[in-house]
């Protein structure tokens, strides 16, 4: 594709540059950390299910060898991103990099302090950081804060799941992995948010089926999280919820915010 025809929405132009790769360069770059990090967690599961000591000791190797590499190639991305004025699919690895920063102050915290009341207090600050640098990415570049939200699809199945078997927790890592790849491919392939968020809120439709469904249907013990269909449809309502305020609020957000700042300036 001629870079000089590409068309940008002019609210994306701040950190959007020309791309200089082939077609498919790029955008294989931009999924390529979601199916690593999806394909890492689920060879770490695997060593669960398979019932001798070495080979568990193996599969736990490989993945928290193939997950320290990752964390190499995110920070020499973040760098190169940094002196390369931000090119879009590097924006794929900045959550990843962030959440790499956070496992150690976590840990720190922990060990140092010791308090669960200062560890909530923590834990909150660094989510209300990370919410406010992602409503200040949006409205600089869009597509890049649609490409950084991404990262919560193949980290979801690793937070607060219980009483799931191993080889399915395997499965989603991989299976959401995926999903959250494919879309970061089409949002470079498409270079336009409306359909990247569009195609990301159908991954994230299809993922929270699966995982509705997974979770009522295929626990050990059976109904660890409810039985009847409500529960079943409740589950899939608040995670459908939660994926449209993460791809759609600061979108709302900022046009709200615009709208007292324009009545102000009309009063003037």
């Amino acid at each position: 594709m001629d870079a000089h025809a590409q068309q940008y929405d002019p609210r994306d132009a701040p950190f959007i540059i020309t791309r200089t790769t082939t077609p498919w360069g790029e955008p294989l770059l931009a999924g390529l950390p979601h199916i690593w990090v999806g394909v890492s967690l689920a060879v770490g599961k695997l060593g669960s299910t398979t019932g001798q000591v070495t080979g568990n000791n193996y599969f736990n190797l490989l993945s928290m060898a193939s997950l320290t590499i990752f964390a190499l190639v995110c920070l020499a991305v973040t760098v190169y991103a940094w002196l390369r004025s931000w090119p879009l699919w590097t924006a794929s690895w900045y959550s990843y990099t962030a959440w790499l920063l956070l496992i150690p102050i976590g840990l720190a915290t922990v060990f140092f302090v010791g308090s669960s009341a200062v560890n909530n207090v923590m834990v909150i600050s660094a989510l209300a950081v990370l919410l406010l640098g992602y409503l200040i990415l949006f409205r600089a570049s869009r597509l890049h804060a649609l490409l950084v939200a991404l990262f919560i699809l193949p980290i979801l199945p690793q937070v607060n799941l219980e009483a799931i078997p191993v080889g399915i927790e395997a499965f989603l890592s991989m299976f959401f992995g995926l999903l959250a790849a494919l879309v970061a491919i089409m949002v470079l392939r498409w270079w336009s948010w409306q359909a990247g968020v569009t195609l990301a809120l159908g991954a994230n439709l299809i993922a929270g089926a699966t995982l509705a469904f997974i979770s009522f249907y295929q626990t050990d013990p059976a109904n660890f999280y409810g039985s009847s269909t409500a529960d079943v449809w409740l589950f899939f309502v608040i995670y459908l919820i939660i994926s449209i305020l993460l791809f759609i609020g600061p979108a709302l957000f900022w046009s709200l915010w615009k709208r007292p700042s324009s009545s102000t300036s009309s009063r003037v």
